[in-house]
């Protein structure tokens, strides 16, 4: 666990001015999850959208099939290769297709993959392992994420010849770039116990309160007589402590609420970036589109009437 304070991303929110920050919890290639700290809402919402739609990824764009014998028709083998997530690493060095000087593709927008197999024993699998880059530089690092992909199964003497051109893309424009499997954020709770009320419970009405928790978020403190929420962070909100203290009829007893300016997030990703990537890369999305505001802020006029 670390923290990290940012201070191009103070903002004014709220009273006063803040520092927002970020506190990682967990980190591997594949999932991050970190605390979002001294922000709001409409912050934490912009990052999610950003992970999820603005961030460049490579995919297949193009499908040309020259021999398909199996039981697939071609659009339904096109549609499978489009969403084959590819490491997308290097994705900075390649230009949008649309901005590229080039007629059609070359090595500077766009990889070329072939997939060329037949089938010569009873059945085949054909995985992402078969498709192979071609006319370009292998060492880009655009292939198949790790792990064999099941494309589609062949029967004897049945064959496939399909050569795929790879493009760099956004989310927005279609799925298959999003390099996200999921990320989601939710408030940090915040939990209130009435001791007063408390007081007035038995030893059993107590324990039925502590055991109605699914997350063990409370304990009974025998030395001071007080119900005390010792992992308040990991509260799912799910009002079960709420439904057991309404049955006695003890409607105050607990309340649940939220900090409206933490943030637990988690991210998930589909191998062609690392969590870490796709995290730090959303970030600089985020601060470009402030100082872009700013700037335009700042160059208008306003006059008076």
């Amino acid at each position: 666990r670390f923290l990290c304070v940012p201070a191009t991303m103070t903002t004014q929110y709220g009273r006063g001015r803040r520092e927002p920050g970020l506190e990682i919890t967990l980190l591997s290639d594949d999932k991050l999850e970190f605390t979002l700290l001294n922000t709001d809402p409409s912050m934490a919402n912009a990052l999610r959208r950003i992970m999820v739609a603005e961030i460049a990824t490579m995919a297949i764009e193009f499908v040309s099939i020259k021999a398909n014998s199996s039981a697939l028709h071609d659009e339904f083998i096109a549609h499978r290769l489009g969403l084959v997530p590819l490491k997308s690493a290097a994705v900075e060095d390649f230009e949008y297709s649309r901005h590229c000087v080039c007629q059609g593709h070359c090595q500077k927008c766009s990889v070329e993959f072939e997939l060329k197999v037949k089938c010569v024993e009873k059945q085949m699998n054909v995985t992402t392992r078969y498709l192979k880059q071609v006319g370009g530089d292998s060492h880009n690092g655009v292939v198949p994420i790790d792990g064999e992909i099941l494309l589609m199964k062949l029967s004897k003497n049945q064959e496939l010849d399909i050569r795929c051109v790879a493009h760099k893309g956004t989310g927005k424009e279609h799925a298959k770039w999003s390099p996200i499997a999921t990320v989601v954020f939710r408030y940090e709770p915040q939990l209130t116990i009435n001791q007063q009320r408390v007081a007035t419970l038995t030893q059993d009405q107590i324990r039925t309160i502590v055991n109605s928790c699914p997350q063990k978020v409370y304990e009974y403190n025998r030395n001071t007589e007080k119900l005390e929420a010792v992992r308040e962070k990991s509260c799912i909100q799910c009002q079960e402590c709420f439904k057991e203290a309404e049955k006695m009829e003890e409607w105050d007893l607990v309340k649940i609420g939220q900090r409206k300016d933490r943030f637990y997030f988690t991210v998930e990703s589909t191998g062609v970036l690392k969590t870490e990537e796709i995290v730090m890369k959303a970030f600089r999305i985020l601060k470009n589109k402030v100082d872009e505001i700013n700037h335009t802020v700042s160059g208008l006029k306003f006059t008076g009437h």
